[in-house]
């Protein structure tokens, strides 16, 4: 059920745009998983954050996004996660407290328009400069959040079925 997943961040941030005047880019100094994570830094402007842009979302679908997160030097109470066609935001979590202390994972379901929202965004409400933190994302299809593993897949051998592999980058 696994539609898509941005594991680590250890190989960069591809399909991550900034919201608002927010730099996004790819720290090894913090990471939930992996060898990094996507580090968001903010303005004194609400609604500041990052975007994860998909291709293949089905319309009238529900799906369950959840992300690690962690706040860098304060926590803070404005985190806000949920989906948007690039214009109409859709919260499907909202009001939460990031903690500098330890990675939190937010989870939360959508269902998809008749006209498909391409994106995933983590933010801040309020006008505050900060950063923070993304981990360890996936968007699942259903209403139920699967525990998040990292790993590697080792085989010897021979395989006798159909199988599907696809690189998560190039």
């Amino acid at each position: 059920n696994l539609f898509n997943t941005v594991s680590n961040f250890d190989t960069g941030i591809g399909g991550i745009s900034a919201l608002g005047a927010a730099a996004v880019t790819r720290s090894t100094a913090e990471q939930y998983s992996g060898l990094g994570s996507l580090r968001v830094a903010t303005t004194a402007a609400a609604n500041d954050g990052a975007r994860q842009i998909w291709t293949n979302l089905s319309v009238n679908t529900t799906y369950t996004l959840s992300a690690y997160a962690k706040a860098s030097v304060s926590n803070f109470s404005t985190f806000e996660m949920g989906y948007t066609d690039g214009t109409t935001f859709t919260s499907c979590l909202t009001g939460q407290t990031v903690s500098t202390t330890n990675w939190q994972r937010y989870t939360c379901t959508f269902t998809t328009p008749a006209t498909v929202a391409r994106n995933a965004y983590f933010r801040q409400t309020d006008a505050t400069a900060r950063v923070f933190f993304i981990d360890a994302m996936q968007v699942e299809v259903g209403s139920v959040a699967t525990p998040y593993q990292s790993g590697t897949l080792n085989f010897s051998g021979m395989f006798t079925g159909p199988s599907v592999f696809r690189n998560q980058s190039d």
